[in-house]
């Protein structure tokens, strides 16, 4: 079932924040930005119903992060009446071929299978010498590498930055790390 999804937000800066997590956490489609006026912008999505309902729970929770006064509303309308074309075109969400889909599933079951090297804790890592480190890195999966950064208390990250980093740019704090303390 098709919904709709909207959110109200004063400023452009938390509107643009909401839909890309909105549009990175759920098979949603993102409509339309409309500026209300006043400073307030909405956003429009659409999707099945829960994949609607969860991107609007993460869409409201980003901005709470930022700025809790600056939400204004947000309401998700499950199977909007066809009337509604006529002042937001509501469209369907492709969903993804069968075929594409089995070859996501065949990579999903290579990469949980693959072997990973076991050594997940700043305490092994302290072990090792620098050019092992370096390997061990570039074997850890990135979820493991923020979890491993995480360990570390004389860097200059916080839990918030450590997520906003890519892989590349956490394994150089780790590798700047043992660097500076040889």
């Amino acid at each position: 079932m098709e919904a709709l999804g909207m959110i109200e937000t004063k400023g452009l800066l938390l509107a643009i924040e909401s839909a890309d997590v909105m549009a990175k956490c759920a098979d949603i489609k993102i409509l339309e930005k409309i500026y209300v006026g006043g400073g307030l912008v909405s956003i429009t999505i659409c999707g099945d119903v829960g994949a609607v309902k969860m991107a609007l729970e993460a869409g409201v929770a980003s901005i709470k992060r930022i700025d809790e006064k600056s939400l204004i509303s947000y309401h998700i309308i499950p199977r909007p009446s066809d009337e509604l074309n006529k002042i937001v075109k509501i469209t369907k969400v492709e969903k993804i071929p069968e075929e594409v889909m089995e070859e996501i599933e065949e990579e999903i079951i290579e990469i949980i299978e693959e072997p990973e090297i076991q050594i997940i804790s700043k305490v092994e890592i302290d072990k090792l010498k620098f050019e092992e480190i370096e390997d061990v890195l570039n074997n850890l999966k990135f979820y493991k590498l923020r979890k491993l950064a995480k360990e570390y208390n004389n860097f200059e990250l916080t839990s918030k930055n450590v997520a906003k980093l890519d892989k590349v740019s956490l394994m150089k704090k780790i590798l700047d790390y043992y660097r500076n303390s040889q």
